[in-house]
This record gives C-alpha cells, sequence and structure tokens, in this order.
C-alpha cells in the first residue's frame, strides 16, 4: 500500500465516524419534514465510502467531487432547518450563505493527496506494525505514545492527541505522555489558526 492510499484508507474511517456521529447527535437540528431526505444523502455517502477499496484507489479527485455534493446538500438542509435572525449576520460580518456553509464537513471530508507528500514508506510501514500490535495488544501504553508521537510528526494532530490519551488512560502517571499531549494540542491549535478562516459557526 502507497504512503497516499494508507492516509486515505485511516481518512475513510474517519469520515465514517464523523457520519455516524452527525447522525447520532446532529440529525435532531434537521428540520423533521427534510429529516428523510437527509438520512438518504447520508446512507448515499455512506454507501459511496463503503464501496471503496482504498488500498487501490485513485480517483481522488472524483471522491472530493462526491463529498462536494454532498456538503452541499446537507448544507442547504441545514439552512433550511435553522430559523436565525438577520441581525446575526450583521454581528458575525458575513453573507447568509457562509454563514451556513458547513466548513468542519468540507474540510475533513475532501481529501489531498499531497498532504502526506512528506511521509516515507518507512514511516508507513512502522504505523502499520504498531497498528497491528496495538490491536493484539492494547494495553501497552508506551506503545500508544510511540504511535501518538510519529502522527504528531506527520501532522496527524487529533489522532496523536487520541494516542497520547489512550496512554494516559492506561497509565495517568506518564508525564512523557502529559507533556506530549500538552504540546500536540498546542500544535493543534496553531495549525487550525492558520487554515482556518475567523468565521465563528452557530449551529
Amino acid at each position: 500500500m502507497s504512503v497516499i492510499n494508507y492516509f486515505f484508507e485511516k481518512h475513510i474511517e474517519k469520515c465514517k465516524r464523523e457520519l455516524e456521529d452527525f447522525e447520532k447527535n446532529r440529525l435532531k437540528e434537521v428540520r423533521e419534514d427534510l429529516r428523510v431526505e437527509t438520512r438518504k444523502y447520508i446512507e448515499e455517502i455512506n454507501n459511496f465510502l463503503s464501496s471503496i477499496n482504498a488500498e487501490s484507489y485513485t480517483d481522488f479527485k472524483g471522491f472530493n467531487s462526491k463529498i462536494k455534493n454532498f456538503n452541499e446538500e446537507l448544507n442547504r438542509i441545514m439552512k433550511a432547518s435553522t430559523n436565525i435572525s438577520t441581525l446575526v449576520y450583521a454581528i458575525q460580518n458575513v453573507s447568509e450563505d457562509d454563514f451556513y456553509t458547513y466548513t468542519d464537513f468540507i474540510s475533513s471530508f475532501s481529501y489531498d493527496e499531497n498532504k502526506f507528500n512528506n511521509a516515507s514508506e518507512r514511516d508507513i510501514k512502522y504505523l502499520k506494525l504498531l497498528d497491528k500490535y496495538l490491536q493484539k495488544i492494547n494495553g501497552d501504553f508506551e506503545v500508544y505514545k510511540e504511535r501518538g508521537d510519529l502522527k504528531a510528526e506527520l501532522g496527524l494532530y487529533n489522532e496523536a492527541i487520541d494516542d497520547y490519551k489512550k496512554a494516559l488512560e492506561l497509565n495517568p502517571n506518564y508525564n512523557e505522555a502529559k507533556q506530549a499531549l500538552k504540546r500536540t494540542e498546542n500544535d493543534l491549535d496553531i495549525h487550525n489558526f492558520i487554515n482556518n478562516n475567523s468565521l465563528i459557526i452557530i449551529h
């Protein structure tokens, strides 16, 4: 499996988790008469994600196009489901269309195949080795910390944070993991500040 496809496989897994979270926690925000339509789009995108063989996938442009269409439909439904005063737009100094753009879906579902060009095949082999080890022995806090370090180096801040938290769950006194967690959370804040605009989205 190539470097790109390894991360694409992880990306697909993340998309599925976020869709599940949306269906569980955000669907209640959808207007009742639009819920059937919303579930249809969620089912369609889930089927699309499940049909992908990440190991050999190459049509990333087509993937992002499909995801973009999904986001547009979801945003349309969420916009129709929400009743916000026009005063809010004035206060936020944004247009109505921009206010209702769910950038969290767009940014986290689209895939940049060039994002991990700096990752080496050795990095991927080592990550896969750690993944397999933790599938068999998931109580090794030091290995969670080690995998977190590698993910942080590759810019996978959220995944690294999850690994550090797991290491601390297994060993609350693991100071190296505490320091790594704090450092990586700070790196993530900086990354988000640089890459995100200042638009505040109210759900």
